[in-house]
């Protein structure tokens, strides 16, 4: 297997083990990950924010996790699980969805630097 972001599995005693381009694995769950985001968060702009953060740690964090392709959908799962839940309690502390986005947005944006 090879593409463009094909991966050696730092993890394996076998160096010919490739990963599977992740741009493969984007291309198989991106649609499923975007649908529980907007199941979780009931807004369409804020689900696709998540899906995309989603997506930006699990390619920082692909070759390190080496993910079975068999639970690969719920290992990309697991961060908006992680954003949605955070999310929804602010919001049902009486916050509104857009305060409560704001608020992860920033603590996001903060945590970069």
């Amino acid at each position: 297997m090879s593409g463009p972001l094909a991966l050696l599995d730092a993890s394996s005693d076998d160096p010919s083990r490739v990963l599977p381009p992740f741009d493969d694995l984007y291309a198989s769950h991106a649609a499923n990950v975007d649908r529980f985001c907007l199941s979780q968060l009931g807004d369409a702009e804020a689900a696709a924010d998540v899906t995309q953060e989603a997506f930006i740690k699990a390619f920082s964090a692909y070759e390190r996790v080496s993910p079975d392709p068999q639970t690969a959908r719920t290992w990309l799962i697991s961060t908006p699980a992680t954003v949605a839940s955070t999310i929804a309690a602010r919001t049902a502390a009486g916050g509104g969805l857009s305060i409560a986005w704001r608020a992860f947005a920033r603590a996001r944006s903060m945590s970069r630097y």
